[in-house]
């Protein structure tokens, strides 16, 4: 295109945007084509001139601007996937793959309660430890042994629940920031402990 037949394209745009009954959504979205038509030089602006025209022209016309063929959509390959993954014969439940667990030992199954009680006993016990000897009655340290000794005294089942549930995310933590360490890298702690 030349000077001459982009300005007719501008121009066809502006006639466009005075004549009534123009879908709104429609000018906007030819308007933001010929910013960028405006804004672009050489190849780049001599396509985005001919998209502009002929959206234009479907405007003009009421109907759809058509769809250019030129390349497959983005998400072409994720649904072929899809597809594939769809006509794939499902893997067997993960219950028939493993062995059944054995039955826990009697001794062991008679002493977890015992063993759940004196575990929560001892997390208080570090708790209080940790509570400041000047820490006012909002301090969070205090709060915190606050709630865990109602707990204990109300809800001693929940408490060793909770207190359980918390240990394991605390050993899931230790374990994901383990596996961060390059391999031979322990951290200052673990050789202390080691020592």
């Amino acid at each position: 295109m030349n000077a001459a037949a982009d300005e007719d394209v501008f121009a066809a745009l502006a006639a466009r945007r005075a004549a009534p009954g123009a879908e709104p959504v429609a000018l906007a979205v030819a308007e933001a084509l010929a910013r960028r038509a405006a804004a672009a030089e050489g190849e780049t602006r001599r396509l985005l001139l001919e998209r502009l025209q002929r959206r234009i022209d479907a405007i003009s016309n009421g109907k759809p601007v058509p769809k250019t063929a030129s390349a497959p959509p983005p998400w072409a390959g994720l649904s072929s996937l899809v597809d594939r993954l769809g006509r794939a014969e499902a893997p067997p439940p993960r219950s028939q793959v493993r062995a059944p667990a054995p039955p826990p030992l009697k001794t062991v199954a008679a002493l977890q309660p015992t063993v759940g009680r004196l575990k929560t006993e001892h997390r208080l016990r570090q708790a209080r430890a940790q509570v400041p000897e000047n820490a006012g009655p909002l301090h969070s340290s205090r709060v915190v042994h606050r709630m865990l000794q109602t707990l204990h005294a109300d809800a001693p089942a929940y408490l060793q629940a909770l207190s359980a549930s918390v240990e394991a995310l605390a050993e899931l933590e230790r374990a994901f920031e383990a596996s961060l360490r390059p391999a031979g890298r322990e951290s200052r702690g673990e050789k202390r402990r080691q020592r």
